[in-house]
């Protein structure tokens, strides 16, 4: 099992594969000292024999997961960016993080990878099957209100119930 808790280091190590600079941006203005490791490239296996050597695994936002891997490959016709091999990185990534006792943290994608991960299902295209207007294709961000239910772990952990 990962010793990462017992490290004294100042620095904060973080996997982050397929890291965007609006992502490094913003996790050094959070936190001066972090060092992200883009795995894009890496073999999954080096994160297990280095895994005490990290304090997070981020999991970024990003194009559609493969609906095979949920049950629904006739589903596919309604997703965009679909890309195997990030499928694949990121779910070994997350199965060494989960073995290994390292925290994760899902953005947008990244949570779509937790949920698929532990066996959960997802709808293809939200808009499509619960009537949203919102929509995430394109390469530019994408920015959207957040509702957490108040009295909930989410809701507590941010100090708000509603969040951009």
């Amino acid at each position: 099992m990962a010793s990462h808790k017992n490290r004294k280091e100042s620095t904060i190590r973080l996997a982050v594969p397929w890291i965007r600079p609006n992502y490094a941006t913003w996790l050094h203005r959070l936190a001066p000292s972090v060092e992200c490791t883009d795995f894009t490239a890496l073999d999954p296996e080096v994160f297990l024999r280095e895994a005490a050597q990290y304090d997070a695994l981020i999991l970024t936002g990003g194009g559609d997961m493969q609906p095979a891997l949920y049950g629904l490959p006739e589903a596919g016709i309604h997703c965009s960016g679909i890309d195997p091999v990030r499928d694949a990185l990121e779910r070994r990534l997350t199965e060494i993080a989960f073995s290994e006792r390292i925290p994760v943290f899902g953005i947008c994608r990244g949570l779509q990878v937790l949920n698929v991960v532990h066996g959960g299902s997802l709808f293809p295209d939200i808009a499509l099957y619960q009537g949203s207007g919102l929509k995430h294709k394109g390469e530019q961000d994408e920015f959207h209100d957040v509702v957490l239910e108040a009295g909930s772990f989410a809701g507590l952990a941010a100090g708000s119930t509603h969040s951009t």
